[in-house]
C-alpha cells in the first residue's frame, strides 16, 4: 500500500494537488509564498463530538422550571474556559507534568501520543445547579424592588465629582447603563428565571482580548446584551461606594439610617453577584475587578478590622495567584496593551492592600514579593512605543495611587523583615540603606505629586491634592516603621520616631480640616486616620508622657504637638469626622478618650519640671515588675498598634499617678 504524503497547507487551502517536494513543493515556489507542512496532518483532532455524554449531563437534571421550558443546559463556551488557569493544581515544581515536559517531542510522537504540555480540553464539563439559577432569579426579584434610577442618580453624581472606582473605574458607566436597562422591562415571576439562565450563559462566555482589541470593545463583551452577573456586581459596588460621599441623598435616603439600610443592601447584591459569577469556574479579570472593588466596599461598610474584610481580600488574593498575575500579565503580541496594564494594577492594589491590612491587623501578610514578580502599572507614550512610570502629561489618574501604594508596600515588607534581624547593629545597618531606598523612591515620584508645605497651599483639583496627603503618608509610614524596628522600649519613643509621627500627625490632622475639599483617591479618610494617625498619636502621647526631659534637643514643637492632638480628639468626639454607626467609631471613640487624658494631664500641669511621670515609671519598673507597663513590641514584635494600644495607654502609670 503507497505510503500516503500530506499537501502543503498552500495547496491545501487552494484544494489543488501538492507536488509534496521539500523543502517547498513545486506550485509554492513558482507562486513565491512560503511553503508550509504541518508536523502532524492526519491526526485527527479531538472535537466537541466526543465530549457529548458528559455535554448532555445537564438534560438528566431534574428541572422545577416552569412548564414547558427546558432545563438549563452548560453552554458549549465553557468547555474552554474550565480549566484555563496558569496552574490548574499538578503543575508545581515536582509534579509529573513538569517531568514529562522535559521528554523530547519525537520521542512521544512516535507513539502516536500528544507531547507533554499541549492543551487538553477537559472532559469533565461543569453543570450548573438549578438552585443557582433559582438563587439567581430571587436577586433578580430583590434588586428589581429597588429604585434603581435613584441609584443610576447618586452613581452619576459622585462620578461628577471626578471620583471613581480605583481599578474597574473604565467600566462603571456602561455596567450601570447595562444593568438599569436590563431592568426597564418587567421580569418578575417567570421572566426572572429565564433572565437568571441568560445572566449565566452570557458569564460563561469567554471575554473579548485579542491583541488588537480596543478597551470599549472589551467592556462590550459584559455590557448591553452581553450583560453579566459580574456586571450587575460592579454597577451595586459603584452605588455603595457613592452613598458613603453624600450623607443624605433625597430620591434614595434621608438620614443615616436610610443610608446605611441601603448600604447593607447593594452589598448584600454585590457579594452574591461575585459568589453567583464564581460559581461557574471560569475565573477571568472582570471577575477579579469585581472581587477587589467588593473588598473595598466591604471595608467601609463594615469597617477595615472585621473578619468579613479580611476574608474578601483574601479571596481576591486566590484570584489573583489562580490567575498568575503574580508573575506574567500576558503576551503583549496577543493582549491588548489596556488590559495588561489593568492586570498590573490589579496586582500593585491587591498587593499593597495584603501589605496595609496585615501591618494594621498584626496579621502576617498573604502575599509575598520573594514569590512574586512585580511589574508595576505604566504609561505608554511616543507612539505607544515607550513605557513610563508616571503619567507624560502630568494628569493625575488612579494608576499613579496604584504604581505608588504598590511601591509603598513593596517597602513596608522590606521594613516588616528588619524585625527577624536579632543582631541590633545589622538591624541599623539594613535599616539605613532601607531609609535611602525609600527616599531614592520619593525623589522619583514627580514634583507635582508630592506635597510641599502646607496642604492648604497646594493646588489642583480635589482629587488630585487628596493623593497628595495619600502619598505623602504613604512615605512617611515607611519612615515610620523603619524608625519603630529600630526602638528598644516602645515606652522610650528616640527622637527620629517621635519628629516622623509629628509630620504624620500634622499631614492627617490637615487633611480632616480640608475634608470638604478632598475627595476619595484610593482610600478613604477614615482608614488614613485608623491607619497613619492613630499610630502617630499613639508615639506622641508616649513623648509627652515622658515630660520635658524626653526631647533633650528641642526638635519637636510641643505647642504644635497638642494643638494636633487637641484638632484631632475634637473632631472624632464632636461627630463630625465619624459617626456612632461606623464600624470604626469605637476605635476612634477609645483613641479619643485616653488622647484627651493625656492631653488634660499635660495642660494640667502634672508633667511639670522635673518630669516627675517618666521618673515614677521608672521607680515602678525598677521596684515592682508586676507593673511592668510594655505591653507591644517587646514582647510581641508588632509593627504596628493594634486597638488593645488604646487600653494600655490609658492604663500608662503617668495617667495613674496623682499630682
Amino acid at each position: 500500500m503507497p505510503t500516503r504524503l500530506a499537501a502543503c497547507d498552500g495547496c491545501r487551502s487552494a484544494k489543488v494537488s501538492c507536488t509534496h517536494d521539500r523543502p517547498a513543493c513545486a506550485r509554492c515556489r513558482e507562486a513565491g509564498r512560503e511553503c508550509i507542512y504541518r508536523d502532524r496532518p492526519f491526526k485527527r483532532r479531538r472535537t466537541d463530538s466526543a465530549l457529548s455524554p458528559d455535554s448532555g449531563r445537564a438534560s438528566d437534571t431534574p428541572s422545577a422550571l416552569a412548564s414547558g421550558q427546558r432545563p438549563f443546559a452548560c453552554p458549549r463556551t465553557l468547555q474552554s474556559t474550565r480549566h484555563n488557569y496558569p496552574n490548574p493544581g499538578y503543575q508545581g515544581v515536582s509534579s509529573h507534568t513538569t517531568i514529562f515536559h522535559h521528554l523530547p517531542l519525537d520521542h512521544t510522537d512516535r507513539d502516536g501520543l500528544e507531547p507533554c504540555g499541549t492543551p487538553v480540553t477537559s472532559i469533565s464539563v461543569p453543570v450548573i445547579d438549578e438552585r443557582r439559577i433559582y438563587e439567581g432569579a430571587d436577586l433578580l426579584n430583590q434588586i428589581e424592588t429597588l429604585n434603581l434610577a435613584g441609584c443610576k442618580a447618586l452613581l452619576d453624581s459622585w462620578l461628577a465629582e471626578g471620583v471613581n472606582l480605583a481599578l474597574a473605574g473604565p467600566f462603571v458607566v456602561p455596567c450601570a447603563d447595562a444593568a438599569t436597562g436590563m431592568f426597564k422591562t418587567d421580569i418578575a415571576g417567570h421572566m426572572s428565571l429565564q433572565s437568571s439562565r441568560q445572566l449565566f450563559e452570557k458569564s460563561s462566555n469567554t471575554l473579548l482580548r485579542e491583541a488588537k482589541t480596543a478597551c470599549t470593545e472589551f467592556s462590550g463583551s459584559f455590557c448591553g446584551d452581553n450583560i453579566r452577573w459580574e456586571t450587575l456586581g460592579l454597577f451595586f459596588v459603584g452605588v455603595g461606594r457613592a452613598s458613603f460621599h453624600y450623607p443624605c441623598f433625597a430620591p434614595l435616603y434621608t438620614n443615616v439610617s436610610e443610608r446605611l439600610d441601603l448600604q447593607r443592601t447593594v452589598t448584600g447584591i454585590a457579594n452574591q453577584c461575585v459568589e453567583l459569577a464564581l460559581s461557574l469556574d471560569c475565573l477571568n479579570d472582570l471577575q477579579l475587578m469585581l472581587q477587589y472593588e467588593n473588598y473595598i466596599l466591604h471595608s467601609y461598610v463594615y469597617g477595615d478590622q472585621s473578619y468579613h474584610d479580611w476574608r474578601k481580600l483574601g479571596d481576591a488574593i486566590s484570584s489573583l495567584l489562580a490567575l498568575g498575575y503574580h508573575e506574567q500579565h500576558g503576551d503583549p503580541g496577543r493582549t491588548p496593551a489596556f488590559l495588561i496594564k489593568l492586570r498590573r494594577a490589579a496586582f500593585a492594589r491587591i498587593y499593597s492592600a495584603d501589605k496595609n491590612a496585615s501591618i494594621f491587623l498584626g496579621r502576617p501578610p498573604r502575599l509575598h514579593k520573594d514569590h512574586c514578580r512585580p511589574v508595576w502599572p505604566t504609561y505608554l507614550s511616543d507612539g505607544d512605543q515607550l513605557e513610563s512610570n508616571w503619567p507624560p502629561d502630568g494628569v493625575f489618574d488612579y494608576v499613579v495611587d496604584s504604581r505608588w501604594s504598590a511601591i509603598c508596600a513593596m517597602l513596608k515588607e522590606k521594613a516588616l523583615k528588619l524585625l527577624k534581624e536579632n543582631d541590633h547593629a545589622e538591624r541599623v545597618r539594613q535599616a539605613g540603606v532601607l531609609q535611602a531606598e525609600a527616599e531614592a523612591r520619593w525623589q522619583d515620584l514627580p514634583s507635582r505629586f508630592q506635597l510641599q508645605g502646607a496642604l492648604k497651599l497646594s493646588r489642583g483639583s480635589p482629587i488630585e491634592r487628596d493623593f497628595l496627603v495619600s502619598a505623602r503618608l504613604n512615605h512617611l509610614h515607611v519612615d515610620f516603621l523603619i524608625q519603630l524596628a529600630l526602638v528598644r522600649r516602645m515606652v522610650e519613643p528616640t527622637a527620629e520616631i517621635v519628629d516622623v509621627a509629628a509630620n504624620m500627625l500634622n499631614v492627617a490632622v490637615e487633611s480632616i480640616l480640608l475634608k470638604a475639599q478632598l475627595v476619595n483617591s484610593g482610600t478613604g479618610l477614615i482608614w488614613r486616620i485608623a491607619y497613619y494617625c492613630l499610630p502617630a498619636a499613639g508615639i506622641i502621647c508616649l513623648y509627652l508622657l515622658k515630660g520635658p526631659d524626653g526631647d533633650p534637643q528641642g526638635t519637636v514643637s510641643m505647642p504644635k504637638l497638642i494643638q494636633d492632638l487637641s484638632v484631632l480628639v475634637a473632631q472624632i468626639e464632636s461627630g463630625s469626622l465619624v459617626s456612632v454607626e461606623d464600624p470604626n467609631h469605637a476605635l476612634l471613640a477609645g483613641a479619643a478618650q485616653t488622647i484627651q487624658s493625656v492631653l488634660a494631664r499635660v495642660l494640667s500641669g502634672d508633667l511639670r519640671s522635673s518630669g516627675r511621670a517618666h521618673s515614677n515609671y521608672t521607680e515602678l519598673d525598677q521596684s515592682d515588675s508586676s507593673v511592668n507597663w510594655q505591653p507591644w513590641y517587646d514582647d510581641s514584635g508588632s509593627l504596628d498598634f493594634d486597638p488593645d494600644f488604646w487600653s494600655n495607654l490609658a492604663v500608662h502609670p503617668a495617667l495613674l499617678s496623682g499630682p
